[in-house]
């Protein structure tokens, strides 16, 4: 589904006519094979929430905004069919709990125009694997901006006008991993450098090592005390592609500091 912008017009942040369920209209009737009954959040014309219940289309999984300049208060709120959202450029704010209990999201990107987040924008969103965010926000996320969101399978991913990213650590607990996660659109050039210091190949067997992966495929892995290395991949090839850093711990051993890092990494077109 595309839309021009969410509720009854542009710039709306308040009120019924800021959210998804305006455009589908209140009701008080009860779920249907093809509909369910969300619970739409919004704020009166006095600041107090209120709530009203709307028919939502089973089938509704994506939904495109192509202008507006913000996502009102709950303006997707207990929207959990939903599995897509993408947001335009021209966006700059986005309201607390905007996508509130949207459980069915797995991925979504927060456009650099945007300079604003309220609370729990992304709160109950318990699917939700991957998030890019702007690098100004950075230490500046607004409180409980994923709360109740399953934090252990939570990436968030930040990024500028060149997708270039901050150095970032992966620590884990014995056996277990912990990944991050980006990705480009059909073609592109993919450059980073890592290191690791960890459990080094014992006997000929690999323990704990940090691992690169193109669309799944493993590329390349690193371990034991590694210094920085520069890598650069080629990718080709129309539609999405997945780029995934995957830090391996087993349940034994105690060499190194048991840390792999990931710094300067950049894609372009």
């Amino acid at each position: 589904m595309t839309l021009p912008f969410i509720g009854y017009s542009r710039g709306k942040t308040t009120t019924k006519n800021a959210t998804l369920g305006y455009i589908f209209g209140e009701s008080s009737e009860s779920a249907t094979a093809v509909h369910y009954l969300a619970t739409q959040r919004y704020l009166n014309d006095y600041g107090y929430e209120k709530t009203f219940t709307f028919k939502m289309p089973k089938g509704l999984s994506s939904i495109t905004v192509t202008d507006g300049t913000t996502i009102g208060y709950a303006a997707f709120c207990d929207c959990s069919s939903l599995t897509s959202i993408t947001i335009p450029d021209s966006i700059t704010s986005i309201g607390s709990y905007a996508f509130y209990g949207c459980s069915g999201l797995k991925q979504i990107k927060i456009p650099l125009s945007v300079n604003a987040l309220g609370s729990q924008t992304l709160g109950g969103c318990s699917s939700l694997n991957t998030a890019y965010l702007p690098k100004s926000f950075i230490g500046n996320l607004p409180v409980n901006f994923s709360y109740f969101v399953n934090s252990s399978n939570l990436q968030i991913v930040y990024y500028d006008e060149t997708m270039k990213f901050f150095e970032e650590r992966l620590t884990t607990s014995d056996n277990s991993s912990k990944s991050l996660v980006a990705g480009c659109s059909n073609g592109c050039r993919v450059s980073f450098k890592w290191k690791c210091s960890c459990e080094p190949i014992l006997k000929g067997k690999v323990y704990d090592f940090l691992s690169f992966l193109i669309d799944g495929v493993q590329q390349d892995l690193i371990c034991g005390e590694t210094d920085w290395q520069s890598k650069t991949y080629e990718v080709t090839g129309s539609g999405e592609h997945e780029f995934r850093w995957t830090y391996q711990k087993d349940s034994e051993g105690w060499l190194g500091s048991r840390m792999a890092r990931k710094r300067g990494f950049a894609i372009n077109s």
